[in-house]
Protein backbone atom coordinates (compact mmCIF):
# COMPACT_ATOMS: atom_id res chain seq x y z
CA UNK A 1 0.00 0.00 0.00
CA UNK A 2 1.57 3.39 -1.01
CA UNK A 3 2.18 5.60 1.56
CA UNK A 4 1.90 8.60 -1.25
CA UNK A 5 -1.67 8.61 -1.53
CA UNK A 6 -3.61 9.77 1.64
CA UNK A 7 -6.43 7.57 0.53
CA UNK A 8 -4.78 4.61 -0.89
CA UNK A 9 -6.26 2.55 1.52
CA UNK A 10 -9.34 2.83 -1.06
CA UNK A 11 -9.90 0.24 -3.72
CA UNK A 12 -9.02 2.02 -6.92
CA UNK A 13 -11.65 0.74 -8.37
CA UNK A 14 -14.81 -0.85 -7.98
CA UNK A 15 -18.14 -3.02 -9.70
CA UNK A 16 -21.12 -0.91 -10.12
CA UNK A 17 -24.43 -2.85 -11.10
CA UNK A 18 -27.22 -0.40 -12.09
CA UNK A 19 -29.92 -2.01 -15.06
CA UNK A 20 -29.45 0.81 -16.97
CA UNK A 21 -26.00 0.77 -16.92
CA UNK A 22 -25.41 -3.12 -17.18
CA UNK A 23 -21.97 -4.71 -15.02
CA UNK A 24 -19.21 -2.21 -15.67
CA UNK A 25 -15.77 -1.58 -14.03
CA UNK A 26 -15.51 1.84 -13.43
CA UNK A 27 -12.33 3.62 -11.83
CA UNK A 28 -12.71 5.62 -8.65
CA UNK A 29 -11.66 8.57 -10.59
CA UNK A 30 -14.58 8.64 -12.92
CA UNK A 31 -17.13 10.01 -9.97
CA UNK A 32 -19.28 6.68 -9.87
CA UNK A 33 -17.61 5.14 -6.58
CA UNK A 34 -20.46 5.50 -4.40
CA UNK A 35 -23.10 6.71 -6.35
CA UNK A 36 -26.63 6.37 -4.76
CA UNK A 37 -28.71 3.59 -6.39
CA UNK A 38 -26.07 0.50 -4.40
CA UNK A 39 -24.37 -0.84 -6.27
CA UNK A 40 -23.26 -4.89 -5.49
CA UNK A 41 -19.54 -3.85 -5.27
CA UNK A 42 -19.15 0.11 -4.10
CA UNK A 43 -15.65 0.77 -2.96
CA UNK A 44 -14.95 -0.77 0.34
CA UNK A 45 -12.64 1.52 2.86
CA UNK A 46 -10.72 -0.48 4.84
CA UNK A 47 -8.40 0.46 7.06
CA UNK A 48 -5.64 -1.80 9.24
CA UNK A 49 -7.35 -4.73 10.24
CA UNK A 50 -10.61 -2.66 9.51
CA UNK A 51 -13.22 -3.94 6.79
CA UNK A 52 -16.24 -2.01 6.66
CA UNK A 53 -18.56 -3.04 3.68
CA UNK A 54 -21.85 -1.55 2.52
CA UNK A 55 -24.44 -4.23 3.59
CA UNK A 56 -27.23 -1.85 2.15
CA UNK A 57 -30.71 -3.32 0.84
CA UNK A 58 -30.70 -4.56 -3.35
CA UNK A 59 -32.55 -2.56 -5.39
CA UNK A 60 -35.62 -3.94 -7.42
CA UNK A 61 -34.04 -3.62 -10.28
CA UNK A 62 -31.28 -5.88 -9.33
CA UNK A 63 -33.09 -8.57 -7.17
CA UNK A 64 -33.80 -10.86 -10.39
CA UNK A 65 -30.31 -11.36 -10.96
CA UNK A 66 -29.71 -12.61 -7.44
CA UNK A 67 -32.96 -14.35 -6.16
CA UNK A 68 -32.97 -17.86 -5.85
CA UNK A 69 -35.11 -20.57 -3.84
CA UNK A 70 -35.56 -21.23 -0.16
CA UNK A 71 -32.53 -24.11 0.52
CA UNK A 72 -34.11 -25.23 3.92
CA UNK A 73 -37.94 -25.55 2.72
CA UNK A 74 -39.64 -27.42 0.25
CA UNK A 75 -43.57 -26.73 -0.33
CA UNK A 76 -45.51 -30.45 -1.09
CA UNK A 77 -47.92 -28.70 -2.99
CA UNK A 78 -45.77 -26.56 -4.78
CA UNK A 79 -42.34 -27.38 -5.02
CA UNK A 80 -39.22 -24.77 -3.66
CA UNK A 81 -40.68 -21.50 -2.33
CA UNK A 82 -38.85 -18.20 -3.94
CA UNK A 83 -36.67 -15.85 -1.78
CA UNK A 84 -38.33 -12.91 -1.28
CA UNK A 85 -36.41 -9.13 -1.47
CA UNK A 86 -35.87 -9.16 2.00
CA UNK A 87 -34.64 -12.76 2.15
CA UNK A 88 -32.05 -12.36 -0.69
CA UNK A 89 -30.72 -9.27 0.89
CA UNK A 90 -30.08 -10.71 4.40
CA UNK A 91 -28.57 -14.13 2.16
CA UNK A 92 -26.38 -12.17 0.25
CA UNK A 93 -25.07 -9.56 2.97
CA UNK A 94 -24.50 -12.23 5.46
CA UNK A 95 -22.32 -13.65 2.07
CA UNK A 96 -20.76 -10.58 2.47
CA UNK A 97 -20.01 -10.62 5.96
CA UNK A 98 -18.81 -14.35 6.40
CA UNK A 99 -16.31 -13.54 3.91
CA UNK A 100 -14.37 -10.59 5.55
CA UNK A 101 -14.89 -12.86 8.72
CA UNK A 102 -13.69 -16.64 7.31
CA UNK A 103 -10.90 -14.70 4.74
CA UNK A 104 -8.71 -13.22 7.80
CA UNK A 105 -5.58 -15.96 7.09
CA UNK A 106 -4.81 -15.69 10.55
CA UNK A 107 -4.89 -12.01 11.13
CA UNK A 108 -7.56 -10.33 13.35
CA UNK A 109 -10.27 -8.72 11.29
CA UNK A 110 -12.34 -6.59 12.30
CA UNK A 111 -15.68 -6.33 10.67
CA UNK A 112 -17.44 -2.90 10.99
CA UNK A 113 -20.28 -2.94 7.87
CA UNK A 114 -22.65 -0.12 6.77
CA UNK A 115 -26.07 -0.53 7.34
CA UNK A 116 -28.89 1.77 6.03
CA UNK A 117 -31.18 3.30 8.50
CA UNK A 118 -35.21 2.73 8.18
CA UNK A 119 -36.87 4.34 5.93
CA UNK A 120 -39.97 6.27 7.84
CA UNK A 121 -43.43 5.89 6.30
CA UNK A 122 -44.36 9.62 6.82
CA UNK A 123 -41.18 10.95 4.92
CA UNK A 124 -40.61 10.70 1.92
CA UNK A 125 -36.83 9.03 1.86
CA UNK A 126 -33.81 11.04 0.45
CA UNK A 127 -32.02 8.36 -1.01
CA UNK A 128 -33.20 4.77 -2.20
CA UNK A 129 -31.19 2.94 -0.08
CA UNK A 130 -33.28 2.62 3.49
CA UNK A 131 -34.65 -0.98 4.87
CA UNK A 132 -38.19 -1.19 6.03
CA UNK A 133 -37.78 -1.55 9.84
CA UNK A 134 -38.27 -5.21 9.74
CA UNK A 135 -35.65 -5.49 7.57
CA UNK A 136 -33.05 -3.43 10.00
CA UNK A 137 -34.04 -5.83 13.11
CA UNK A 138 -32.87 -8.80 10.79
CA UNK A 139 -29.78 -7.68 9.99
CA UNK A 140 -29.37 -6.43 13.02
CA UNK A 141 -29.92 -9.55 14.74
CA UNK A 142 -27.92 -11.62 12.07
CA UNK A 143 -24.52 -9.28 12.65
CA UNK A 144 -25.58 -9.82 16.44
CA UNK A 145 -24.89 -13.85 16.00
CA UNK A 146 -21.32 -12.17 14.68
CA UNK A 147 -19.93 -10.72 17.78
CA UNK A 148 -19.83 -7.22 16.06
CA UNK A 149 -18.20 -4.63 18.63
CA UNK A 150 -19.22 -1.86 15.83
CA UNK A 151 -21.99 -1.13 13.12
CA UNK A 152 -21.89 2.05 11.21
CA UNK A 153 -25.19 3.20 9.52
CA UNK A 154 -26.49 5.50 7.21
CA UNK A 155 -28.70 8.38 7.83
CA UNK A 156 -30.20 9.84 4.19
CA UNK A 157 -32.47 12.40 5.54
CA UNK A 158 -31.70 16.01 5.51
CA UNK A 159 -35.35 17.16 7.63
CA UNK A 160 -34.75 17.54 11.05
CA UNK A 161 -37.43 16.31 12.56
CA UNK A 162 -37.26 13.17 10.20
CA UNK A 163 -33.39 12.55 10.85
CA UNK A 164 -34.59 12.61 14.79
CA UNK A 165 -36.91 9.70 14.32
CA UNK A 166 -34.95 7.92 11.66
CA UNK A 167 -31.78 7.75 14.35
CA UNK A 168 -34.35 7.14 17.21
CA UNK A 169 -36.31 3.83 14.89
CA UNK A 170 -32.42 2.61 14.10
CA UNK A 171 -31.31 2.82 17.97
CA UNK A 172 -34.80 0.94 19.36
CA UNK A 173 -33.88 -2.07 16.68
CA UNK A 174 -30.44 -2.29 17.66
CA UNK A 175 -31.81 -2.21 21.74
CA UNK A 176 -34.25 -4.90 20.35
CA UNK A 177 -31.85 -7.21 19.12
CA UNK A 178 -29.21 -7.20 21.93
CA UNK A 179 -32.30 -7.44 24.23
CA UNK A 180 -32.48 -11.00 25.29
CA UNK A 181 -30.00 -13.01 27.44
CA UNK A 182 -29.66 -16.38 27.54
CA UNK A 183 -29.76 -17.48 31.45
CA UNK A 184 -29.63 -21.55 31.11
CA UNK A 185 -29.93 -24.39 29.05
CA UNK A 186 -31.24 -27.94 29.59
CA UNK A 187 -30.57 -30.82 27.24
CA UNK A 188 -34.03 -32.65 28.73
CA UNK A 189 -33.41 -35.93 26.10
CA UNK A 190 -30.27 -36.55 25.05
CA UNK A 191 -26.62 -35.96 26.41
CA UNK A 192 -23.46 -34.27 25.54
CA UNK A 193 -21.74 -36.14 22.55
CA UNK A 194 -18.25 -37.65 23.92
CA UNK A 195 -15.64 -35.40 23.80
CA UNK A 196 -17.51 -32.41 23.73
CA UNK A 197 -16.21 -29.30 24.85
CA UNK A 198 -17.52 -27.19 27.97
CA UNK A 199 -20.87 -25.70 26.86
CA UNK A 200 -20.74 -21.68 27.35
CA UNK A 201 -23.93 -20.08 26.71
CA UNK A 202 -21.81 -18.14 23.83
CA UNK A 203 -22.47 -21.37 21.83
CA UNK A 204 -25.96 -20.34 21.33
CA UNK A 205 -25.34 -16.40 21.20
CA UNK A 206 -22.89 -16.21 18.21
CA UNK A 207 -22.31 -18.31 14.84
CA UNK A 208 -18.52 -18.22 14.76
CA UNK A 209 -15.99 -20.90 15.20
CA UNK A 210 -13.55 -20.96 18.02
CA UNK A 211 -9.94 -21.57 16.79
CA UNK A 212 -10.90 -23.37 13.80
CA UNK A 213 -13.32 -25.61 15.26
CA UNK A 214 -17.07 -25.52 15.11
CA UNK A 215 -18.36 -23.34 18.25
CA UNK A 216 -22.05 -25.14 18.73
CA UNK A 217 -24.29 -26.76 21.41
CA UNK A 218 -24.30 -30.74 20.71
CA UNK A 219 -26.63 -32.91 21.92
CA UNK A 220 -26.69 -36.93 21.01
CA UNK A 221 -30.12 -38.75 20.95
CA UNK A 222 -30.41 -41.76 23.62
CA UNK A 223 -29.98 -44.95 22.70
CA UNK A 224 -33.40 -46.62 21.01
CA UNK A 225 -35.65 -48.58 24.03
CA UNK A 226 -39.05 -49.87 23.47
CA UNK A 227 -40.39 -47.02 25.46
CA UNK A 228 -38.28 -44.59 24.19
CA UNK A 229 -38.41 -42.71 20.36
CA UNK A 230 -35.23 -41.59 19.38
CA UNK A 231 -35.23 -37.88 19.89
CA UNK A 232 -33.83 -34.75 21.21
CA UNK A 233 -34.60 -31.64 23.26
CA UNK A 234 -33.25 -28.31 24.21
CA UNK A 235 -34.54 -26.08 26.74
CA UNK A 236 -33.10 -22.76 26.87
CA UNK A 237 -33.96 -19.73 29.33
CA UNK A 238 -33.96 -16.34 28.08
CA UNK A 239 -34.17 -13.16 30.39
CA UNK A 240 -34.44 -9.52 28.98
CA UNK A 241 -38.04 -9.55 27.03
CA UNK A 242 -39.95 -7.98 30.46
CA UNK A 243 -39.93 -4.67 28.66
CA UNK A 244 -41.23 -5.73 25.26
CA UNK A 245 -44.73 -6.79 25.98
CA UNK A 246 -48.15 -6.08 24.60
CA UNK A 247 -48.72 -2.32 25.94
CA UNK A 248 -52.05 -0.99 27.27
CA UNK A 249 -54.93 -1.25 25.21
CA UNK A 250 -55.42 1.54 22.69
CA UNK A 251 -51.66 2.28 22.07
CA UNK A 252 -50.51 2.21 18.68
CA UNK A 253 -47.33 -0.37 19.50
CA UNK A 254 -46.71 -3.36 21.10
CA UNK A 255 -43.91 -5.92 20.36
CA UNK A 256 -44.06 -9.66 18.75
CA UNK A 257 -41.15 -12.14 18.97
CA UNK A 258 -38.95 -13.62 16.83
CA UNK A 259 -37.19 -17.02 17.54
CA UNK A 260 -34.16 -17.46 15.19
CA UNK A 261 -32.75 -21.00 15.11
CA UNK A 262 -29.55 -22.65 13.26
CA UNK A 263 -28.70 -25.69 13.68
CA UNK A 264 -27.08 -28.83 11.78
CA UNK A 265 -27.71 -33.18 12.21
CA UNK A 266 -26.03 -35.62 10.65
CA UNK A 267 -28.34 -37.85 9.42
CA UNK A 268 -31.10 -37.45 7.29
CA UNK A 269 -35.07 -38.30 7.60
CA UNK A 270 -35.64 -35.55 10.61
CA UNK A 271 -37.71 -33.07 11.91
CA UNK A 272 -37.70 -30.20 13.94
CA UNK A 273 -40.05 -28.03 15.94
CA UNK A 274 -39.71 -25.90 18.42
CA UNK A 275 -41.78 -24.71 21.90
CA UNK A 276 -42.65 -22.03 23.87
CA UNK A 277 -43.69 -22.29 27.62
CA UNK A 278 -47.37 -20.84 28.19
CA UNK A 279 -46.83 -19.52 31.27
CA UNK A 280 -50.92 -18.75 32.26
CA UNK A 281 -53.08 -21.17 34.63
CA UNK A 282 -51.20 -24.04 35.07
CA UNK A 283 -48.61 -23.61 31.77
CA UNK A 284 -48.21 -25.85 28.90
CA UNK A 285 -46.06 -26.04 25.96
CA UNK A 286 -47.72 -24.61 22.74
CA UNK A 287 -45.83 -25.49 19.44
CA UNK A 288 -44.65 -23.07 17.55
CA UNK A 289 -45.16 -21.66 13.49
CA UNK A 290 -41.99 -21.38 11.28
CA UNK A 291 -42.04 -18.62 8.69
CA UNK A 292 -41.88 -21.17 6.15
CA UNK A 293 -42.62 -24.64 7.44
CA UNK A 294 -45.63 -24.10 9.50
CA UNK A 295 -45.01 -26.09 12.51
CA UNK A 296 -42.59 -28.88 11.76
CA UNK A 297 -39.42 -28.50 9.16
CA UNK A 298 -37.20 -31.28 7.27
CA UNK A 299 -34.09 -31.46 6.43
CA UNK A 300 -33.24 -30.38 2.48
CA UNK A 301 -29.37 -29.13 2.66
CA UNK A 302 -26.63 -31.79 1.69
CA UNK A 303 -25.21 -31.05 4.66
CA UNK A 304 -28.53 -31.70 6.89
CA UNK A 305 -28.38 -28.12 8.23
CA UNK A 306 -31.37 -25.77 8.78
CA UNK A 307 -32.04 -21.87 9.46
CA UNK A 308 -35.34 -20.97 10.38
CA UNK A 309 -37.56 -18.21 12.13
CA UNK A 310 -40.14 -18.87 14.63
CA UNK A 311 -42.97 -15.90 14.72
CA UNK A 312 -45.11 -15.41 18.39
CA UNK A 313 -47.50 -12.50 16.95
CA UNK A 314 -48.35 -9.84 19.42
CA UNK A 315 -51.64 -10.96 20.87
CA UNK A 316 -50.33 -13.95 22.13
CA UNK A 317 -46.41 -12.67 22.73
CA UNK A 318 -47.08 -11.61 26.89
CA UNK A 319 -48.34 -15.04 27.71
CA UNK A 320 -44.76 -16.34 27.12
CA UNK A 321 -43.20 -14.37 29.88
CA UNK A 322 -42.74 -15.01 33.28
CA UNK A 323 -44.83 -13.23 35.38
CA UNK A 324 -42.35 -13.30 38.57
CA UNK A 325 -39.22 -13.74 36.27
CA UNK A 326 -39.69 -12.29 33.57
CA UNK A 327 -38.47 -15.07 31.38
CA UNK A 328 -39.15 -16.60 28.53
CA UNK A 329 -38.36 -20.47 28.16
CA UNK A 330 -38.59 -22.18 24.35
CA UNK A 331 -37.98 -26.29 23.83
CA UNK A 332 -36.79 -27.30 20.60
CA UNK A 333 -36.79 -31.12 19.34
CA UNK A 334 -35.68 -33.21 16.35
CA UNK A 335 -36.81 -36.67 16.08
CA UNK A 336 -37.02 -39.54 13.23
CA UNK A 337 -39.82 -39.58 10.40
CA UNK A 338 -39.24 -43.32 10.34
CA UNK A 339 -38.34 -46.16 12.67
CA UNK A 340 -34.69 -45.18 13.91
CA UNK A 341 -32.50 -47.35 13.59
CA UNK A 342 -28.90 -45.50 14.99
CA UNK A 343 -28.46 -42.12 16.90
CA UNK A 344 -27.63 -38.95 15.54
CA UNK A 345 -26.80 -35.81 16.78
CA UNK A 346 -27.91 -32.11 16.76
CA UNK A 347 -25.42 -29.11 16.94
CA UNK A 348 -27.22 -25.67 17.52
CA UNK A 349 -25.41 -22.86 16.45
CA UNK A 350 -27.46 -19.92 16.82
CA UNK A 351 -30.61 -19.65 18.92
CA UNK A 352 -32.18 -15.69 19.05
CA UNK A 353 -35.23 -14.72 20.25
CA UNK A 354 -36.00 -11.19 19.33
CA UNK A 355 -38.91 -8.74 20.33
CA UNK A 356 -39.90 -6.93 17.37
CA UNK A 357 -42.24 -3.68 17.18
CA UNK A 358 -45.43 -3.75 15.04
CA UNK A 359 -48.68 -1.69 14.82
CA UNK A 360 -51.95 -3.05 14.71
CA UNK A 361 -50.93 -6.59 12.44
CA UNK A 362 -53.45 -9.07 11.68
CA UNK A 363 -54.60 -11.12 14.72
CA UNK A 364 -53.75 -15.05 14.27
CA UNK A 365 -51.96 -17.20 16.96
CA UNK A 366 -48.75 -18.55 17.99
CA UNK A 367 -49.28 -21.96 16.90
CA UNK A 368 -50.66 -25.25 18.35
CA UNK A 369 -51.56 -26.26 21.23
CA UNK A 370 -50.24 -29.74 21.85
CA UNK A 371 -50.83 -32.59 23.97
CA UNK A 372 -48.87 -31.82 26.85
CA UNK A 373 -48.56 -36.28 27.75
CA UNK A 374 -47.13 -36.49 24.15
CA UNK A 375 -43.68 -37.68 24.78
CA UNK A 376 -42.74 -39.25 21.77
CA UNK A 377 -44.18 -36.13 19.48
CA UNK A 378 -45.99 -38.67 17.78
CA UNK A 379 -49.34 -36.76 17.66
CA UNK A 380 -50.96 -39.23 19.64
CA UNK A 381 -51.26 -40.33 23.50
CA UNK A 382 -50.94 -43.87 23.70
CA UNK A 383 -48.78 -46.39 25.98
CA UNK A 384 -45.48 -45.70 24.49
CA UNK A 385 -45.83 -42.29 26.06
CA UNK A 386 -47.21 -43.37 29.87
CA UNK A 387 -43.87 -45.70 29.00
CA UNK A 388 -41.64 -42.81 28.28
CA UNK A 389 -42.43 -41.03 30.88
CA UNK A 390 -42.32 -43.73 33.52
CA UNK A 391 -38.69 -44.01 32.73
CA UNK A 392 -37.78 -40.23 32.85
CA UNK A 393 -39.86 -39.65 36.53
CA UNK A 394 -37.85 -43.12 37.52
CA UNK A 395 -34.54 -41.06 36.79
CA UNK A 396 -35.19 -37.77 37.31
CA UNK A 397 -34.70 -36.91 33.95
CA UNK A 398 -35.19 -33.00 32.67
CA UNK A 399 -37.95 -34.43 30.13
CA UNK A 400 -40.30 -35.79 33.24
CA UNK A 401 -40.09 -31.96 34.70
CA UNK A 402 -43.61 -31.75 33.61
CA UNK A 403 -44.44 -28.21 35.32
CA UNK A 404 -41.20 -26.05 34.82
CA UNK A 405 -41.09 -26.24 38.53
CA UNK A 406 -37.02 -27.65 38.11
CA UNK A 407 -37.83 -30.83 40.37
CA UNK A 408 -38.94 -34.01 39.41
CA UNK A 409 -41.44 -35.03 41.82
CA UNK A 410 -45.07 -36.27 42.54
CA UNK A 411 -46.78 -33.25 41.43
CA UNK A 412 -45.14 -34.30 37.59
CA UNK A 413 -46.18 -37.67 37.93
CA UNK A 414 -50.15 -36.34 39.23
CA UNK A 415 -50.32 -33.85 36.15
CA UNK A 416 -48.73 -36.01 33.60
CA UNK A 417 -51.62 -38.31 34.44
CA UNK A 418 -54.12 -36.44 34.23
CA UNK A 419 -52.98 -35.12 31.14
CA UNK A 420 -52.53 -38.57 29.59
CA UNK A 421 -56.40 -39.53 30.57
CA UNK A 422 -57.79 -36.20 29.08
CA UNK A 423 -55.45 -36.12 25.77
CA UNK A 424 -54.43 -32.50 26.45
Amino acid sequence: MSSASPRSNVFPNCWIDRPEWGAEMYPEESGFAGVGGRGVGLPQWTSGHVDSPYLYPISGGQIFAHQQQVLYHVDLLTGWVLESQAETTLRLNRHSAEAIINSASGVSKRLTPWLAMPELEQYPPDSQVFYQLPELLDHVAMLRGKNLEEILFFAGYSDPEAGYKQWKATADAVHAAYAARFVEYKRLNGDAPPNSPDVELAMLEFTLPREGQPFTLDIESPDVTPSNSLLSELMVIVEGLGDYQMVAPGRPHTFEYLVNVECSVNIAGLFGRAYAWDFTGEGEWVLLDAVHQDTQYQFYTPDHSMRTQYVIPYTTSRQFIDPVEGTFQLKLVHGTLTTPTSKFTTKYDLVQVIPRRVGIPTICCAGEDVAQSDMNYDESDDPDDLAAFADAWAEGRHKADVDLSGDVDAADFQRFLNAYATGD
